[in-house]
Parts: structure tokens; C-alpha cells; sequence
């Protein structure tokens, strides 16, 4: 195994008020970063059957991007290192390097790993296996190899989030799509620990994201819900010390003007929220500036004018943002479908009123 120094990947969030970001989504760039020949060469040592990024997570320096092992696939999976322009790339671990720990319960298949979260805090990569019924978590500490079960089983848990100190592991039991769900949580140097509810009943919660306050994002996609009429879909802060929701931004009122359940979506340091829309509805990639409104930087055709067409961002962890400067932003995105990744670059300007990004939150 590489033996390899992660950049932290938690940037430095502004807590503070911030001048205004404008985005002009009319000279936004749509283009391949890393090629599906390019990440399969990367991979070489760990002869891997394919080329299939599942989460990209960027550092001040590097890229960190994930190759998906998915349930019953001959993919060799690898957690690999890039620079930020998509070059030398480095195997932190393959999925083999996990296997052979011995620290993993696969569900009886010592053949394969099937990641539904993944989060990265400095040396440590921590993953979900959800795997059959077991749905367990692991850290692996980078610089020795070492993998660690974290918690005991959590049926139907999915997503997997961090706290800005990285002293917390957060994620979401859901019964069924659409269905009830509760944010548990765990201190993240638990050994074969249990997990803590600590909110009430979430109609359809998916994508958990941790802000840089402490507090939770996730998106309410409970459009099958035919119960409870008062539940909106939206996304929702969920305060992290007593589980309490607000509502932020209700999606079946304006600026939306479809419903807006998110394939994927990413937040950078100044709390502008990125989603990807291809099954809500709207089918585009927008912004959500936090200094309000929305604003479009891209269409699905756009999208699929890089893939071949068709769409595989249903995974946690599949879209990332990164403040480039005061004249740009990057998104990217791990293109499952055709094994590349993708980049969209916003050019910005910063001016005018300053807004304090994390109020609303």
C-alpha cells in the first residue's frame, strides 16, 4: 500500500460576511478533466475490469477520487489521488489493500466492497459498505493502512457526512425510497460503536451533506409520500445538537420551476449550493447563490454531450465545487457511466454587498 500524506481535504469555510458572488453561467465551460483511458491507466497496478469514478472530493492541491466496486461487478475498486489539473495520480489503497485487513465483513462476499458514503478528513478515509445487509463503516488511516470498523450494523443506512472538526460521523437510516428516515450520528473514533439517533422522523431525506457551522443540509425528495400532505419537498438545515429542521429553500415554489429532486449536488466554501436535477425534472445543473435566487450553469444535453448519453450521478459524493478565485468555480463530477471525470467552470465576479453566507443555515 502507498503510504501516502493526504492535503486536508476540509477547506478553510468563510463564517463570516463575504462580498456577493455573481455568476456568469453564459461563459461557463462544460469539458472531460480526467478520460476513462486516462483513469484506467492510473489504475494499472490494481488491473482493474473498468473505469467507474463514484466520488471526487477536492483538496487545496489534489483531487481524491474513488473507483465504485459495485455489488456483484468484476470492477476492481481504488481510492486514488490526482493532482487538481488531473495528472500524476497516486493509489492511496485498492480495494484488495481493504479485503486483506481482514477488518471487513462483506456480507460473506470477500471479493468486493460496495461503497454508498464515503468522506475524507486529512489522513483518514472513512466509507459505508453497505454490502448485503451489513451496512457497516470503516476508517482507513492512509499513512498506516490500518482499517478500523467504526459502528455495528444500521439497517437501511445511507450517506455518510463529517463535522467540521472531525470529531462526528452523521448518516441516514431510510425505510424504503420515499420513506421515514432519522440522522444518527457517532463519534468518529469509535471502535465497533452503535449509532445515536438524534432527529425525528425526515419524510424521503437524501444527500446529507455537513456545513461548515455544524449543522446538517439534506434534500427532502418525498414527492410519493400520499400521507402526510404537509411535508415539503426542499431542502432543509437540521440543526446538529437538537436534530430541529428549517426549511430552506422549498422546491415547488419559486425560483424553482420544476421540482428539483438533486442527482447529486456539492457546496462550496462560500455556501453557494451546486445540484444536478436530471430526474426532478428540470433537467439542468444549477447554482443556488447564497446570496439567493437560482441560476442555471448548465443543461442535461450538455451533460450527456460528454458522456455518450445517459446519466449515473445517483451516488453520494458524485458532484464536488471548488472556489478556484474571485473569477472562477469549479464543479466537478464522477461520470460513473462512461469512467471520466467532468469539470464546469463558472467564470464569477465577487462585489457589492456583503452577505453573511451562513445566517440562512
Amino acid at each position: 500500500m502507498n503510504k501516502v500524506l493526504l492535503t486536508a481535504v476540509a477547506l478553510t469555510f468563510a463564517t463570516s460576511a463575504l462580498a456577493q458572488r455573481s455568476f456568469n453561467a453564459g461563459g461557463a465551460v462544460f469539458e472531460t478533466h480526467i478520460s476513462s483511458a486516462d483513469f484506467l491507466a492510473a489504475m494499472s497496478s490494481v488491473d482493474p475490469e473498468a473505469a467507474a469514478p463514484y466520488f471526487v472530493r477536492a483538496t487545496s492541491d489534489s483531487l481524491i477520487i474513488v473507483n465504485d466496486p459495485s455489488s456483484g461487478s468484476l470492477i476492481d475498486g481504488a481510492v486514488i489521488e490526482f493532482d487538481l489539473d488531473g495528472t500524476n495520480p497516486v493509489i492511496i489503497a485498492s480495494e484488495s489493500d481493504l479485503i486483506s485487513s481482514g477488518s471487513l465483513n462483506n456480507g460473506g462476499d470477500s471479493d468486493d466492497l460496495d461503497y454508498e458514503g464515503f468522506v475524507v478528513d486529512g489522513d483518514l478515509l472513512y466509507f459505508l459498505d453497505r454490502q448485503a445487509s451489513d451496512r457497516e463503516t470503516f476508517v482507513l488511516d492512509t499513512t498506516t493502512g490500518t482499517v478500523t470498523k467504526i459502528n455495528l450494523n444500521l439497517a437501511g443506512n445511507s450517506y455518510l457526512g463529517i463535522s467540521p472538526d472531525g470529531s462526528t460521523l452523521y448518516t441516514v437510516s431510510v425505510s424504503g425510497f420515499g420513506g421515514d428516515g432519522f440522522i444518527y450520528s457517532i463519534p468518529s473514533n469509535t471502535v465497533e460503536g452503535s449509532w445515536t439517533q438524534f432527529s425525528d422522523a425526515i419524510d424521503g431525506p437524501a444527500n446529507l451533506h455537513v456545513l461548515p457551522n455544524g449543522n446538517l443540509l439534506i434534500f427532502n425528495e418525498d414527492a410519493f409520500d400520499s400521507v402526510n400532505s404537509l411535508v415539503q419537498d426542499g431542502f432543509y438545515s437540521v440543526d446538529a445538537g437538537t436534530g430541529a429542521e428549517t426549511l430552506l429553500y422549498d422546491t415547488n415554489s419559486a425560483p424553482f420551476t420544476a421540482p428539483a429532486g438533486p442527482d447529486a449536488l456539492a457546496i462550496d466554501a462560500e455556501g453557494n449550493i451546486y445540484v444536478a436535477d436530471f430526474i426532478g425534472g428540470s433537467n439542468t445543473i444549477y447554482v443556488l447563490p447564497a446570496s439567493g435566487g437560482l441560476i442555471e450553469l448548465a443543461t442535461r444535453a450538455e451533460y450527456e454531450a460528454l458522456t455518450g448519453g445517459g446519466v449515473d450521478l445517483f451516488q453520494p459524493g458524485a458532484m464536488e465545487a471548488r472556489i478556484v478565485d474571485d473569477n472562477s468555480v469549479e464543479v466537478y463530477f464522477a461520470d460513473r457511466n462512461a469512467g471520466q471525470v467532468l469539470r464546469l467552470t463558472v467564470p464569477t465576479s465577487v462585489g457589492g454587498a456583503n452577505v453573511s453566507n451562513w445566517d440562512m443555515y
